[in-house]
Order: structure tokens, then C-alpha cells, then sequence
């Protein structure tokens, strides 16, 4: 009922409000006892209400922290799971170049392989440690560490079986890397970082199932608080509305980190192979033939090595953009990074001309300078792989690429190449063939032979050059052509170079002893000379080596003459210069092979260690082909190199003599010693000197 004096509005008030209206509306009945009555009812029921309405705030604060704690909680056990899935992608894929280049390196002993397996070596530790950094699970890290250990064994193994490819055990190698143990090793790999998925899955779903308890406890306080806590569960709601966003978005980068590569944002191996393994099964007769590209930067270790990873993964980017820009707009192309500087292409053509033509592109757009490393001339070799009509096999067709690949880097990088049915068989053949030679070293088929250098004025012999020659148990004595190649390729140049130089210091020795040794050679020769590779110079230890064969060999330095070619001495590295001024120092002399062949500088050739220079044949041929005309283009040569070794106070040696046209071309020009068939034919050490008779 309405009361007089009492606003209308006071039947919908607060506390105070309604103690001030039952005091009113008792003065107004003369009932101050009921009003009392009321005020200390009205005060009671406040200070329940206070009471209650606190412990619910409490209890809702309570649940809510320990909710947004679990759902921390959740949310940081998903984030690992995201970078441990990341790094269990990225470590199969660095697990997968190991494996395969410990094999190939173990088949065929190519020196590239081991270069790809050792690159590849820091990049899996680098992951493997940050999978550990990360991983906030203590069973999980457990799982990681158990297969980093399972990974040293495996490195172990691995380093086992580059030691026994170097001692030439071709099927050890291959046994190490194939072994039931490599594989158990492998499988302990797998399993660890599967069982730290599973382990991070499980504890994702523990908090996740206990941060939605805790919301919904959370929920029915709040409901029970009724409008009171209104604010409150809309602040939960959008919370959980955020969370769910979070969630959505970790799942969705998860998805994408699965599939693509870190660095790049561009396809992984894994997602390459996959949409391969798909076009090719929807290959049909009249669909666009399938063809991959198989990109390898040239020269990118030396951004590495002297500019730094940060700036080695700038240009890997740079390389990712130029390739997504090339291809942009070609109906079904993917590009990819497979791993280090290793990147794949995958198109769909009307044929192999277009493919081609594609790779031509490729290898334009790659070798431009880069803004990253604008000082080193970074280039890419390509492999193109094509593949047969109704071919189902991806793996066949990466392997194509990959072999093409390394055949424009043979062919001498910063090219392309296809695939051809006979690089397989060839490598094959190659892998039979070194091994042939590294057992053929070892069984004494090697032999030297020695080839007279002769006295152009006096006529009288000079010197000898050794050069090995291979006697083949099925094709015979094979000329150096055929090995020094494949040796070249392989360590196995150092071994046989340390062979020649051993055979060609004691032979010289013993001609000294059966001959004697006057000061103008007498009977024997006054020398003799080795080829040596770049590759031996750049052994720590080789000046002291040689010197150690001399001295076994009671051979004065000054007999040994160690020639190398004029490309590789302007080309290689400062060590290689470095190597040459030691043993030139000690009185070994040192010589120019091909001089006029290669790519010389002047003012360098002026401060090399070398006292003899060895005209290349063309230039004899030439300007013998040429003679009684007046100053021909190939007698001005000849003159020109002449003058310059004269000025440079360097012996010549005339290579290549083979008529008597030559030999007074020669003679007139100012050479001092020839050598050539007309001279001379290589030949064994005792069919060219007896022992001289009383």
C-alpha cells in the first residue's frame, strides 16, 4: 500500500533507503519499536549478504585465477607441442640428409656428400639443443635428451663409416650405415621425439580438461551470485572467447609450421613430396608432364664462413623470393626449401623444352649478386628431372634431379643440367672404379714411368718427369687420364701423389748410385720432376713430408722438381702459395706446368715461388705450323711467354716436341730444355738408363 510521506520510488530501494522508510513510515504510526525491529532486521540481512557476497567473490576469484593458471598452462603446453613439432619436422628432415649422404658418401666415397652431411651436422644440433631449451615437460625433455643421445651414436656411427670409406673398406662403410644397430639407433631417434609429442599431447589435454573445470565451477558461482557477478562472468566469457582465438590460431600455425620451412615460410620436404607423390598419380597421357627442379647455391658456405649464418639466411630468403617471384602466376608450381641451400621446384609443362627453359631462368635469376653477400659471386647449379609417362615414384625423380644437380656442379657450376638414364649407371661405374684404383694402390698396380727431358743446345739428357700410369688387371696399363680425374674428386689424389713422389726420389737415387752423379748429371739424370695437386699442398705437414722422403732417399732438395699446374697456382687458396714458398725455401724447386694455358696475372706471377716455367704444346705446334712466315700470331705468342720467363729469370722447358720442326721452333725461341715423344717416350725406369760399363 502506498504510505504517506513515503516516495513511490522506495518500493524498489537499497538498504539505507528502506531503513529510512520503515523509521518514516513508524514515526508516522507512533510504532517505534516495529521500526526498530526493522532497522536490525534491514542490518542483519546486510551483514549476511556482505558475508556471503564476499566468500562468493573469493571462491570466484579463487576459481578464476586457478582457471586463467590452467589455461596458462595449457596454452604454454601447446606452444611447446607448436616448436617441438616444428623441430620433429626440421630434425626428419635434417635426419633424412644425414642418412642419405652417409650412404651415398659411404657408396661412393664423393667428397660432396661428406661436405652436405657436415653442413647439415650443426643445423640438427642447433635444433635438437633448442628442442631442449624449450621443452618445459619433464617427461617430454627426457623423451628429447634420449633421442639426442640416440643422435650422438648415430654421428658416431656415421663418423665410423667416413673412417673406413677413407681406408678404402667401400662395404664396411656401407655395412655401418646400414647395420642393425644404425637401424635400432634410428628407430630409439623416432621413437623419443614421437613419445615427447605424445607426452606434450597428453599434458596439453590434463591442463586443458582441468582449466575447463575450473570454468565451469567458475560459471556456476556466478550464476548462483546471479546479477552481481554479471560483469564478472562477461569478462570470463570474452576470456574464454580469447582463449578459444588463441587456441584456433596455435592449430592453425601448427598446420602451417608442419608443412612449410621456418626460415622461408616456404614448402618443406615433407609437403614437396607430398603434392609430387600427388601429381604424379594424377598424371595421365594427356595431362601436363610433371617436372622437378632441383636447385643447389654454389659457393654458399663461403657466405657462411665469411660473412656469418645471419647473413647466410638473408640470402637463403632472398633466394626464396626470387624463386616465388619467377614462378608466380605458373599454374601448379611449388617451390621449396629442402634443407641448408638446397631448394626444389615442382611444375607442371607441356614438355621437357619448357622445363628447360624454365631452368634457364632459374639459374639467371640465382646467380645475380645479392644484397646479402654482394662481394661473393654466389651462382646455383640445377638439376632438371623429368618424369616418364606413368612413373609413380617421387623418389626416382628426386633422385634424378639431385644426380643432374651435381653433374652441372662437375660440369663447372652456375648451369643446369637433365637428367640422362646413363648418370646412374656412370655413377655407378665411377663408385667400381675408384674402388678398383684404392684397392689397385694398395696391390702394387700402380707403376711410374719416367720421361727424358733433354739439353736443347748440348742435346745432352737433363732430367726425368714422373708420371704414373695403372696397370689394370682386365684392361691393361691405363694412362692417367683415365683415374687422375676420379682421384682428383676424391682423397685418393693424396695418397697416390705421396706414392709417385716416394717411387721418383728412390729411383733417382738409385740412379745416382748406378750411374754416378757428376755435377752435369754424367749418366744419370740431374733431376726429376712430380706433379703435385692442389689438394696435397693444402695438407698441413706436406713441405715436411717431402722433405722427410728426400732426406730417406739421401736426395739433395734441389734434384726434386714439383710442378703444378698454372690454373690451379693462380686460382687456389693463400695456403697453397703459402706451401710452395716453404718447400721452394728448403731448396725444392718449383715449376709451372701449361704456362700460357691458364689465367695469369702479371704482377702475381712475378711474386710466385717458382723457378722454371713449362711452355705449354700448343704453342710449339702452333708456331711450328707456322714457321718461315714472317711473326706470325703463334711465334709472337711464343716469343712473348719467352721474354717473360727470361725477364723473370726462370728456366724453360718446351713441352710436347713430338717432329724436328718443333724441336728448332723451340731451340730458336730460347728454351733451354724439351721434352716430347721426339725426345723421349714415358717409359719404365729400365728402359731408359743402364748401369754405365767400364
Amino acid at each position: 500500500q502506498p504510505i504517506e510521506g513515503v516516495p513511490s520510488g522506495y518500493t524498489s530501494c537499497g538498504s539505507g533507503q528502506l531503513k529510512r522508510c520503515a523509521v518514516l513510515t513508524a514515526v508516522r504510526l507512533k510504532r517505534l519499536s516495529w521500526a526498530v525491529d526493522v532497522v536490525h532486521m534491514v542490518t542483519r540481512a546486510e551483514q549476511r549478504f556482505t558475508v556471503v557476497l564476499v566468500v562468493v567473490l573469493v571462491a570466484i576469484l579463487g576459481v578464476q585465477i586457478a582457471g586463467v593458471d590452467a589455461q596458462r598452462s595449457s596454452d604454454r603446453a601447446a606452444d611447446d607441442r607448436v616448436r617441438l613439432t616444428r623441430a620433429v619436422e626440421q630434425i626428419r628432415g635434417f635426419d633424412e640428409v644425414l642418412t642419405t649422404s652417409a650412404r651415398l658418401a659411404a657408396l661412393s666415397g664423393d667428397n660432396m656428400y661428406v661436405q652436405r652431411y657436415e653442413q647439415a651436422v650443426p643445423e640438427l644440433d642447433r635444433v635438437l639443443a633448442d628442442a631442449l631449451a624449450t621443452v618445459s615437460d619433464p617427461q617430454a625433455n627426457r623423451a628429447v635428451r634420449a633421442t639426442d643421445q640416440a643422435n650422438r651414436a648415430l654421428i658416431a656411427l656415421e663418423a665410423q663409416s667416413f673412417a673406413r670409406a677413407s681406408a678404402g673398406d667401400r662395404a664396411g662403410a656401407y655395412a655401418s650405415v646400414t647395420s642393425g644397430e644404425y637401424e635400432g639407433l634410428k628407430a630409439q631417434y623416432r621413437d623419443g621425439m614421437n613419445v615427447a609429442l605424445e607426452r606434450l599431447r597428453a599434458a596439453g589435454l590434463e591442463r586443458q580438461t582441468t582449466a575447463n573445470r575450473r570454468q565451469q565451477v567458475s560459471l556456476g558461482i556466478g550464476i548462483a551470485a546471479a546479477l552481481l557477478l554479471a560483469a564478472l562472468w562477461a569478462a570470463t566469457a570474452r576470456g574464454l572467447q580469447r582463449s578459444q582465438r588463441a587456441r584456433g590460431r596455435a592449430e592453425e600455425q601448427l598446420r602451417v609450421q608442419a608443412h612449410s620451412d621456418p626460415l622461408t615460410g616456404l614448402a618443406n620436404r615433407r609437403l614437396f613430396r607430398e603434392h609430387l607423390t600427388d601429381a604424379l598419380e594424377g598424371a595421365g597421357p594427356e595431362q601436363p608432364r610433371i617436372a622437378v627442379l632441383f636447385a643447389d647455391l654454389d659457393h654458399f658456405k663461403t657466405v657462411n664462413d665469411t660473412r656469418g649464418h645471419a647473413e647466410g639466411d638473408a640470402l637463403l630468403v632472398e633466394v626464396a623470393d626470387r624463386l616465388t617471384d619467377l614462378l608466380h602466376g605458373h599454374a601448379g608450381a611449388l617451390v621449396a626449401r629442402l634443407g641448408g641451400d638446397e631448394f626444389a621446384v615442382l611444375l607442371r609443362c607441356a614438355d621437357g623444352a619448357a622445363a628447360e627453359h624454365t631452368a634457364d631462368r632459374v639459374v639467371a635469376a640465382l646467380s645475380r649478386p645479392y644484397a646479402a653477400a654482394p662481394q661473393v659471386p654466389v651462382t646455383a647449379s640445377v638439376g632438371v628431372s623429368v618424369a616418364p609417362i606413368g612413373e609413380r615414384d617421387p623418389g626416382l625423380i628426386l633422385r634424378g634431379a639431385d644426380l643432374a644437380m651435381y653433374a652441372a656442379k662437375s660440369a663447372g657450376r652456375g648451369r643446369w643440367t637433365g637428367y640422362a638414364e646413363h648418370m646412374h649407371s656412370d655413377l655407378m661405374a665411377r663408385v667400381e672404379l675408384e674402388s678398383q684404383l684404392r684397392e689397385g694402390l694398395h696391390r702394387g698396380e700402380l707403376v711410374v714411368h719416367y720421361q727424358p727431358t733433354q739439353h736443347l743446345r748440348t742435346g745432352a739428357a737433363h732430367g726425368v718427369e714422373a708420371l704414373v700410369r695403372w696397370q689394370h688387371p682386365t684392361h691393361g696399363l691405363l694412362g692417367p687420364a683415365c683415374f687422375i680425374p676420379l682421384a682428383e674428386s676424391s682423397d685418393l689424389i693424396v695418397d697416390l701423389g705421396r706414392f709417385v713422389l716416394e717411387q721418383a726420389c728412390r729411383q733417382l737415387s738409385e740412379w745416382r748410385e748406378t750411374l754416378g752423379d757428376r755435377a752435369d748429371g754424367g749418366s744419370a739424370p740431374v733431376e726429376v720432376a712430380v706433379n703435385v695437386s692442389p689438394r696435397e699442398l693444402a695438407q698441413p705437414g706436406y713441405a715436411a713430408q717431402v722433405m722427410a722422403v728426400l732426406h730417406l732417399n739421401a736426395l739433395p732438395p734441389e734434384r726434386l722438381v714439383l710442378e703444378v699446374t698454372e690454373s690451379a697456382i693462380m686460382t687456389e687458396q693463400d695456403a697453397v702459395v703459402e706451401m710452395l714458398t716453404e718447400l721452394r725455401a728448403a731448396g725444392v724447386r718449383i715449376a709451372i706446368d701449361d704456362f700460357g694455358t691458364g689465367h695469369s696475372s702479371l704482377a702475381r706471377l712475378a711474386d710466385l715461388p717458382v723457378d722454371q716455367v713449362k711452355i705449354d704444346r700448343s704453342f710449339i705446334v702452333a708456331a711450328a705450323a707456322q714457321s718461315g712466315h714472317t711473326q706470325t700470331a703463334g711465334t709472337t705468342m711464343l716469343d712473348l711467354l719467352v721474354t717473360l720467363a727470361e725477364r723473370l729469370q726462370l728456366d724453360l722447358v718446351a713441352e710436347g716436341i713430338e717432329t724436328t720442326d718443333q724441336l728448332e721452333v723451340a731451340r730458336d725461341a730460347g728454351c733451354t730444355y724439351g721434352q716430347g715423344f721426339l725426345l723421349g717416350r714415358p717409359a719404365p725406369a729400365a728402359a731408359l738408363w743402364a748401369p754405365s760399363r767400364p
